[in-house]
């Protein structure tokens, strides 16, 4: 149990930072394009 615990936080993770890593790119692009 506590493996699959781990698992799914670990996964959960990964793809928390995916999707940070692609907010980054693209609130400056969005800027660019309202400025």
């Amino acid at each position: 149990m506590q493996k699959l615990i781990y698992y799914v936080a670990n996964s959960l993770h990964g793809f928390i930072t995916r999707v940070h890593k692609d907010i980054n790119k693209l609130i400056p692009n969005m800027v660019g394009i309202t400025k």
